[in-house]
């Protein structure tokens, strides 16, 4: 039993990461990106055809992470940033995603992608009662490094503070004299950053196809969802608390249920609570 929670605790954790990255699209950009999870998978595709070539998984990390962000940027500049507040932006980056699998599917096809490394084997055992996949532990410490790190810069840094301020009411920041172009093209650095992260560990744990984004966005949208759009808190407690159900439901009742536990958890949060536990109002 402790072995369960402790993996859901972990596998939580890796979904705060890619959570974290869409809340904060919406929160500071206003944008509902359909396709971020997909983003994160072309992070996989790119660590495996780099681990093929014969580079450490690990060492791929920051140059994905740099990567990613860069491509954010890009998608910001030239297309984001013309959809943000519109009622279609959810069609675009629909649009996206799709042309991303095309595109993945013609260079990879749709065979399923796997990184093994010892460590993809390796257990930790505490006595007999627990064992930790070590994968997903070093997955789950990166994320709390990540995490930290990002809740350290929004609260002690000016450019955090001046996120803050854009996130909370961007007039109000432009006024203030706050370039908030600037403020979205680093919000979208670091969101397609997190999302390469957590690309990296997820090929590591899971074999890939080029539609799995698909699924990561599901779970990365109802967590935010349940912990509120906009509030990187929130992505974190719903990381934990949707990475903890999935395990226990799937090991009690069945692997049937991993998707089904998330829609009664969503449509749940939306009857009860609709902004959230700690949305914002405008969610």
């Amino acid at each position: 039993m402790l072995t369960l929670i402790i993996t859901g605790l972990l596998l939580g954790l890796i979904y705060a990461l890619i959570s974290v990255g869409l809340t904060l699209q919406f929160g500071v950009m206003n944008l509902v990106n359909f396709g971020y999870g997909t983003f994160a998978i072309i992070a996989s595709y790119l660590c495996y055809t780099l681990f093929r070539a014969g580079v450490n998984p690990f060492i791929t990390i920051i140059p994905l992470f740099i990567f990613l962000g860069i491509l954010g940027i890009f998608l910001e500049k030239f297309i984001f940033y013309r959809v943000k507040n519109a009622n279609y932006q959810v069609m675009v980056t629909m649009a996206m995603s799709m042309i991303v699998v095309g595109i993945l599917l013609q260079l990879y096809t749709a065979t399923p992608i796997n990184i093994l490394i010892p460590l993809t084997y390796q257990y930790f055992n505490v006595g007999d009662f627990l064992q930790i996949w070590a994968v997903q532990l070093y997955g789950a410490i990166a994320s709390v490094a990540m995490l930290s790190g990002l809740h350290l810069f929004l609260q002690k840094t000016q450019t955090g503070r001046a996120i803050r301020a854009v996130a909370d009411d961007e007039p109000t920041a432009l006024l203030m004299g706050i370039d908030s172009k600037r403020i979205h093209n680093l919000t979208a650095f670091l969101s397609f950053g997190f999302a390469a992260v957590a690309g990296v560990f997820l090929v590591m744990m899971y074999s890939l196809i080029p539609e799995s984004g698909g699924d990561y966005n599901l779970i990365a949208f109802i967590i935010c969802v349940f912990g509120g759009l906009g509030s990187i808190k929130g992505a974190l407690l719903g990381g934990l608390v949707i990475g903890e159900l999935q395990i226990l439901i799937s090991y009690y009742v069945g692997p049937w249920t991993k998707f089904v536990s998330l829609f009664i958890v969503f449509i749940i949060t939306l009857l009860i609570r609709p902004t959230g536990l700690f949305g914002l109002k405008r969610a």
